[in-house]
């Protein structure tokens, strides 16, 4: 999401008016597709009393969409992209503090663990960016290379489902 404005004006030519009015598009009505996929999700994973599953499909989905990404060259395909994705982190948002959760080892200390959690999450989030810039820097001097960018993410969304799999104490 940090350079989706950027993949707008400079990949897809939209003015910044253009680019703001259908990032405000994609943003108002991703809204309503995250919360759905994170309240179905939620409430299916624990009906089912499995995590990993939604995991693996959030991260497949991920993928998909940043894939989708990688390769446009319009509007209507960087909308289907996005839709992935934000689905894909609902359904993986709700999931993933529900296994949390279920992996505390010590739940007189579920604070500290979750906190830990918290951490995990809050850093890799904060190195993202970082890690987005360097992709993007691939290639020609003065050239930004979106397709490294969104492929590079797709597969650390997929790899995030596969280390899923090595998860001991959930299903």
């Amino acid at each position: 999401s940090t350079y989706q404005l950027y993949f707008l004006l400079d990949r897809l030519g939209f003015s910044a008016e253009e680019a703001g009015a259908k990032l405000a598009l994609a943003g108002g009505i991703g809204i309503l597709v995250t919360m759905s996929f994170a309240v179905a999700s939620g409430m299916l994973s624990d009906r089912m009393k499995r995590r990993k599953a939604f995991i693996m499909v959030a991260s497949v989905l991920t993928a998909v969409g940043l894939g989708l990404m990688a390769i446009t060259d319009g509007f209507g395909l960087f909308f289907a992209a996005v839709m992935f994705i934000l689905g894909a982190a609902g359904m993986f948002g709700s999931v993933d503090v529900a296994m949390a959760s279920d992996l505390v080892p010590d739940r007189e200390q579920a604070g500290r663990w979750m906190s830990i959690y918290n951490l995990a999450a809050t850093l890799s989030t904060a190195l993202a960016p970082l890690a987005g810039a360097a992709l993007l820097a691939l290639g020609s001097p003065g050239a930004d290379n979106y397709t490294a960018l969104f492929l590079g993410g797709a597969v650390i969304a997929l790899g995030t489902g596969v280390v899923t799999l090595f998860v001991k104490g959930v299903r």
